[in-house]
């Protein structure tokens, strides 16, 4: 996790993709649900050569969307490419 202007930034994975969302996973194994409309558009354009495509995103705890054997699949916000060299999980 990082913390940039006192907001929390994390980094997964992007695992799967639907017509609404993608999930993305954490190192942990925490699941994250990305709805469509929070991703950018360099993330869009990268997602059209395949998945396990490296992303940053915002926390947001407010609403949760099923879940895995870790635990609740909260909302990811903002959704951006990863700096290869940046790369840091919770």
């Amino acid at each position: 996790m990082l913390i940039k202007d006192d907001v929390k930034i994390f980094q997964g994975i992007i695992k799967t993709m639907g017509q609404l969302a993608v999930t993305i996973r954490q190192k942990n194994g925490k699941g994250w649900y990305g709805p469509i409309n929070e991703l950018s558009n360099p993330v869009i354009n990268e997602l059209k050569k395949g998945l396990d495509l490296k992303v940053s995103f915002n926390p947001d705890y407010s609403k949760s969307y099923g879940k895995n054997k870790y635990g609740l699949r909260y909302l990811a916000r903002n959704i951006n490419l990863t700096n290869q060299l940046d790369i840091q999980t919770e």
